[in-house]
């Protein structure tokens, strides 16, 4: 996920999200996206693999809880971990904020809720649906699904997020499903990008391939 304007950090961090505005999509596009495959071959991470990869990461506190941060005026991101399989970004909700409708091009996502909680609204062929995530909760998110995160509470929240392929665009949304504009998400750096380092966080996934 991303922001609907470039965020800050307070100072701001090199790791935080960047985004541009690309023209608009062709809403005859919408749904073309290939999925579970990379450029060059290599396989996108299933979401079983990212639900694994979110669930350690919550655990390793040490990583992320420095770098919490929650600002009233927009919502802020860090980028944790890149790798060439997969990145992770940590992100503050302060009451009230959310993303808007959104895709996240041709990549697989999850995410935990660490601190406070979170609403998920899923856009379906019945309608928007709406689950309550708290600290602990986990949601998904398959590449080419349309859905929205708030934090409609009073108590600010955090959580953590994996893309795999890295997140690049993302596409918002009409509440039919009328596309509205593309975001291309900027490269930033990571603070952590080696891929031993990140394979450490998580033997199981080979970070390099």
């Amino acid at each position: 996920m991303s922001p609907t304007s470039p965020l800050t950090l307070s100072p701001r961090s090199p790791s935080a999200r960047q985004v541009s505005l690309a023209p608009a999509p062709d809403p005859a596009a919408h749904g073309r996206i290939s999925t579970g495959a990379r450029s060059g071959g290599r396989p996108t991470l299933g979401i079983d693999v990212l639900i694994d990869i979110v669930g350690g990461l919550a655990r390793a506190e040490e990583l992320w809880r420095p770098h919490v941060h929650h600002d009233h005026l927009s919502r802020t991101s860090v980028r944790l971990v890149a790798t060439a399989a997969y990145e992770v970004w940590l992100l503050g909700w302060a009451p009230g904020q959310g993303v808007d409708l959104h895709d996240h091009g041709g990549a697989n996502a999850a995410f935990v809720v660490l601190q406070g909680e979170l609403e998920e609204l899923t856009l379906g062929f019945a309608g928007i649906t709406t689950q309550r995530l708290r600290a602990g909760d986990v949601g998904t998110v398959a590449s080419g699904a349309i859905h929205d995160v708030v934090n409609a509470g009073s108590a600010d929240a955090t959580s953590i997020h994996v893309y795999s392929d890295p997140l690049r665009t993302m596409t918002f949304y009409e509440p039919d499903g009328t596309p509205r504009y593309t975001e291309i998400v900027e490269e930033v750096p990571a603070l952590v990008s080696s891929a031993d380092q990140a394979r450490a966080l998580h033997p199981s996934v080979d970070a390099r391939r």
